[in-house]
């Protein structure tokens, strides 16, 4: 019987020492093990502008993964080592994994945690305190810990537990056409922008709205300058700039083989 996220969590924890998150697409925590961060972040996060900073550190390695599709190690501003590798659902990126919250016995690493601490806790017992309730592990045993991270992560991929909810590919991708019509789109660039292969964007988008992304560009740029045909006096030509057709040729060509009739016919026949 398959591991439920939350048990494949623990057991990582148990074996690590390490905190495991699981975050959305779009970042925002929804499983946590164990549920609080180590008391020492909890104090650092207390603070307001180092909260910030602390999410800064994060959403940056996030965006990273996102871009690379591979797993991104680093410091961050309190001295805390922490990953982050990719989560996928067939094909799509759908979320992400992240461990920390672990120390590096390093001097560098340790005074760059002491220093944190000291500008929140001035007691230097209770200093010591927490940094010796955080896990320590050498450079070595964060890279085998990491590793087993992503065999982690590829287990939830193969077994399909992190859907990526409302926000799915095609949604996504029917979004980007819906705000960027007037611009120059290609299949490539939507791959690009969504971090997708072609075939993965294609099979999903023809699913979920019954067309081609090309076809629904198409009917987007149509009722835009539909629109601008019934409300605007506006030349034909920045219509067809407007909405994202090369020129006014093809413009026409598009229009009339979606309505029947020519942009000029169309706007005698509707203009308010």
């Amino acid at each position: 019987m398959a591991l439920e996220l939350i048990d494949v969590m623990r057991e990582l924890y148990n074996l690590s020492g390490f905190r495991i998150t699981v975050h959305d697409i779009d970042f925002k925590e929804i499983y946590a093990y164990p549920k609080e961060p180590q008391p020492y972040c909890r104090l650092i996060r207390a603070d307001k502008d180092d909260f910030s900073r602390c999410k800064e550190c994060d959403y940056a390695a996030f965006k990273q993964v996102k871009e690379t599709g591979e797993a991104c190690v680093y410091c961050c501003h309190a001295g805390l080592n922490e990953a982050v590798v990719p989560i996928y659902t067939f094909g799509i990126l759908s979320g992400y994994m992240m461990m920390g919250q672990t120390l590096d016995p390093t001097v560098a690493n340790l005074d760059h945690a002491r220093d944190a601490i000291r500008k929140v806790v001035p007691d230097p017992k209770k200093q010591k305190e927490l940094l010796d309730m955080l896990p320590m592990r050498s450079a070595d045993q964060i890279r085998s810990c990491i590793a087993i991270m992503q065999v982690c992560a590829e287990y939830i991929t193969l077994t399909n537990q992190l859907r990526s909810g409302e926000r799915d590919l095609a949604t996504q991708a029917r979004e980007f056409l819906d705000e960027n019509y007037s611009g120059k789109i290609t299949l490539e660039l939507l791959c690009e922008t969504l971090y997708c292969s072609r075939a993965t964007l294609t099979g999903a988008f023809r699913a979920a709205h019954g067309c081609s992304v090309g076809e629904y560009l198409s009917n987007v740029r149509v009722k835009a300058a539909q629109e601008l045909l019934e409300n605007t006096g506006i030349s034909l030509d920045d219509i067809a700039a407007r909405c994202g057709f090369s020129d006014r040729g093809y413009f026409a060509k598009v229009f009339k083989r979606h309505c029947g009739e020519t942009p000029g016919e169309y706007r005698d026949k509707h203009k308010k």
